[in-house]
């Protein structure tokens, strides 16, 4: 289905709307090229545009129904599988003017994650999303090296040298194991 309807955009200016079936939800619902998602008529009740909400980050969302199992999808990523190629299969999904609310297809693009951060960073002046990731804060280290160094050497059992410290005994076991304090030797 790719069906094409007149949207009134103001006064007596119009632009050609395109649907098409959700991929998962044919016959059931339908997408358009300007971010909305239409129900399709049932014996209950006529098709109708269906209510957007809004996920804690911005993104519009929109539940979907078949077999009685209701999902969530976020509207922008169900616009750009349907109108937007995506032959390098990239995994995410852009605003280019930024606006999270603002899912015409001509507005999306898909992108890899650098492609996104850097977009966020350039064009829109965000900063890069955890710059820390890696990286130890020495701020927030509880044990210098010396300490690191004398628990790894220590064979007595996790919970004793934790009370010693006055730390619990998973986190004795991650420095030895590693898990914590890896730049330590």
């Amino acid at each position: 289905m790719s069906s094409i309807n007149k949207v009134i955009i103001s006064g007596n200016l119009t632009r050609e709307e395109r649907w098409k079936w959700i991929k998962g939800y044919e016959g059931l619902y339908t997408i358009s090229d300007q971010g909305r998602v239409m129900g399709m008529p049932k014996k209950t009740h006529c098709g109708h545009i269906m209510k957007k909400g809004k996920i804690w980050s911005g993104y519009e969302k929109v539940s979907l129904c078949k077999n009685n199992l209701k999902r969530c999808y976020s509207v922008h990523r169900l616009v750009a599988k349907a109108f937007i190629s995506n032959s390098d299969n990239k995994p995410e999904v852009n605003h280019k003017n930024g606006d999270r609310a603002d899912n015409r297809a001509e507005n999306l693009e898909w992108v890899t994650r650098g492609e996104n951060e850097k977009h966020a960073y350039r064009t829109l002046g965000k900063k890069p999303n955890a710059p820390w990731r890696d990286k130890p804060n020495p701020n927030l280290r509880k044990f210098t090296p010396e300490q690191v160094i004398d628990i790894r050497s220590d064979n007595r059992p996790y919970r004793v040298i934790g009370a010693d410290y006055g730390v619990s005994k998973t986190a004795i076991r991650d420095i030895k194991t590693k898990k914590n304090y890896k730049e330590v030797v």
